[in-house]
């Protein structure tokens, strides 16, 4: 989402490509620091997982996920490929540059997932 006061530039009439492309870079330079400063810098990244099966009452933590910048207090939020048939999944800052993600089974049941890709955003804390 863009910010609501960002104009995308328009070449000027006697701007030259070279001109324009400078200036558009300039643009899109503030356009990416005003959402850095309303949203916050954040890291993302894919990670596949095939965690074994989980009885009712149990859980299961992933290995480390590296996420470059990540700082203890940051916010973590966590999507899988699959449906995950009700077991609950959060993600953390483990340490400074890995997150883990943690599945906990509170179904009732036995469910074993099949491998799955798991998406991480790290948003940094203010």
């Amino acid at each position: 989402m863009l910010p609501r006061s960002f104009i995308f530039p328009r070449p000027r009439s006697n701007e030259t490509p070279e001109d324009y492309s400078k200036r558009l870079i300039i643009s899109l330079e503030e356009m990416y620091e005003s959402i850095t400063r309303e949203f916050g810098t954040y890291f993302e990244e894919a990670f596949t997982w095939n965690p074994g099966s989980l009885a009712d009452g149990a859980g299961e933590t992933s290995t480390d996920i590296p996420a470059p910048g990540a700082a203890l207090g940051d916010y973590v939020a966590v999507s899988s490929s699959l449906d995950l048939q009700g077991i609950i999944c959060t993600a953390y800052v483990h340490a400074e540059d890995v997150v883990h993600i943690r599945l906990q089974n509170e179904t009732g049941g036995t469910i074993d997932l099949a491998s799955s890709t798991f998406r991480v955003k790290v948003v940094k804390r203010e």
